[in-house]
């Protein structure tokens, strides 16, 4: 992580240092004080650094080596840290230029005081329009994330009183207001509006390649049978969404569960056919 008391390029070369020591172990600390213009001094400083963060990596005979393989949660962390200082900007703009093109007018100040507030613990107090409302209410909330869904900014935060994590769209925010008041960040409970189901899929070889190249889901299992075809299961909500994505391999797959899934699609396509066939 982050430390306060070092700058943004001594973060990102700590960073690029345990990487390059993973991706090239016959680096010797000479090569690194080379490669990044600095002291060995500071090559070692940051090592100690590393170590510091749960990274075994050791100077050895002049040599930077892990000793062991890092912990994947910590290689995880650093990496979602550097990326996100890195490449944040460039990553965010098209969804900061999408919302800035709806009608909320007040999209500047609400993306900035939400970051402000989920980065800093403060409540807050906003004026909301739930899509199943037609009437706005007062919401009293810690938020806890703001991030993207597709191209809708959503806040996730819990009312005053409850427990369980709830989304809010940014565009439905109609006023907002930041509570003088500090909450501690616990481990909330997401609300899951929809039941999930174990999924499985039936692939066939004809697409293995672009399966198995490619991360589908957060978290899922495959696995590779005889014939070269591929199972995938995982475990989801039934969404509009998923429902397309199955239809977008065509006759390349095999819903083998659940039946609600396969439900879900022919109900799909009757209501596309009712509206756009033409006899």
């Amino acid at each position: 992580m982050l430390d306060n008391s070092e700058s943004l390029p001594e973060f990102f070369r700590k960073i690029e240092i345990l990487a390059l020591a993973k991706n090239n172990p016959e680096y010797s600390s000479e090569d690194f004080a080379e490669y990044f213009n600095c002291s060995a001094a500071t090559i070692n400083r940051a090592t100690q650094d590393i170590r510091g963060s749960g990274v075994p990596l050791h100077s050895r005979k002049g040599q930077l080596i892990l000793v062991e393989q890092p912990n994947i949660d910590i290689l995880s962390n650093l990496a979602s840290t550097y990326l996100s200082l890195r490449f944040t900007g460039r990553l965010i703009s098209p969804y900061v230029n999408a919302i800035s093109k709806t009608n909320s007018e007040k999209f500047f100040e609400h993306l900035v005081l939400l970051a402000k507030a989920c980065a800093e613990e403060l409540k807050i107090e906003m004026i909301y329009k739930p899509l199943s409302k037609d009437e706005a209410g007062t919401y009293y909330l810690k938020p806890y994330e703001l991030t993207f869904n597709e191209f809708n900014w959503v806040l996730y935060g819990v009312k005053e009183g409850e427990e369980i994590e709830k989304k809010f769209f940014v565009t439905r925010i109609q006023s907002l207001k930041l509570k003088n008041e500090k909450f501690d960040k616990i481990d909330f409970h997401r609300s899951t509006p929809n039941k999930e189901y174990k999924m499985v899929f039936k692939f066939n070889s004809v697409v293995s390649r672009e399966l198995t190249d490619k991360i589908w889901f957060e978290d899922s299992k495959l696995e590779i049978i005889e014939d070269g075809s591929i199972i995938l299961t995982v475990v989801q909500p039934l969404s509009n969404k998923l429902m397309s994505w199955c239809l977008t391999w065509w006759g390349n797959l095999e819903i083998i569960e659940p039946v609600e899934l396969k439900e879900g699609i022919k109900k799909m396509i009757n209501e596309y056919l009712k509206v756009n066939e033409k006899n």
